[in-house]
């Protein structure tokens, strides 16, 4: 009974040790393993839409969602940007990059330009699309017929110029914001129309001058058409009429 009393005694005296040694044992391995240092990779990305301003917050959620330590890029060469990280956050901005880094959506606007005046001579090469605007316009202005002198076209995604006829020469710049599959008005922040005339310069050199003709901003629909001004032409019995549609 002695015997069997001390071995247990002993077994018990020897537990504790054995369980301490068992519990210092798994922090020294957790320890080695968090210790090990992530891997710091530089790679250079080709950007062809984004501008360097939006790189930043691209290269932030990349880095953010791959909990990386170290996170530093460079945008100072144009077209690239250069990323130094982990593999992790690489791999997270290649695919934020490509998505992101896309062609921005395009609008096509028409300009057309007609004369409007009261000769008893009816409307010719007025657009079936465009008589019912010319018709209502009709009802507010004091001008009976509407003669289409010029049209013209162009797809942009942010700005763009329209380069009507040769005589008398007219150029539309106009500068739009919004997406026009957004489904919400389109903010036409700019749209200038002016005339180019050849005019006697010192000396008698003839040279081209520009005169104003109409400069306004508006909102308008994808698939409108909106009168966007009217002006008297050199101050005769003659106006000149502006329609601008955004096509769909």
């Amino acid at each position: 009974m002695i015997a069997l009393g001390a071995c247990w005694r002993t077994a018990a005296l020897l537990l504790p040790s054995l369980v301490l040694a068992g519990s210092l044992a798994h922090p020294a391995r957790a320890a080695g393993a968090e210790a090990a240092p992530s891997r710091i990779v530089e790679r250079t990305y080709r950007v062809y839409y984004l501008e360097p301003r939006d790189l930043g917050p691209l290269v932030a959620q990349a880095c953010s969602e791959a909990d990386a330590p170290e996170c530093e890029h460079q945008a100072s060469v144009p077209g690239q940007v250069l990323l130094s990280s982990t593999e992790e956050a690489h791999t997270r901005f290649a695919a934020l990059l490509k998505v992101r880094d896309v062609p921005p959506p395009t609008q096509v606007f028409h300009v057309h330009l007609f004369t409007a005046d009261n000769d008893a001579q009816p409307a010719e090469r007025i657009p079936e699309a465009l008589a019912p605007v010319l018709k209502d316009l009709a009802g507010f202005l004091p001008f009976r017929s509407f003669h289409l002198i010029s049209t013209g076209l162009v797809r942009t995604s942010r700005d763009g110029r329209i380069d009507l006829g040769s005589e008398p020469h007219f150029v539309v710049d106009l500068r739009f914001a919004g997406d026009p599959a957004g489904g919400k008005p389109l903010q036409i922040e700019q749209f200038e129309l002016s005339r180019r005339q050849m005019v006697a310069g010192e000396g008698g050199a003839m040279q081209v001058a520009n005169f104003d003709v109409l400069r306004t901003s508006f909102s308008m629909n994808v698939g409108e058409t909106v009168v966007v001004g009217t002006s008297k032409l050199d101050g005769g019995d003659k106006a000149l009429v502006v329609l601008l549609t955004a096509a769909k």
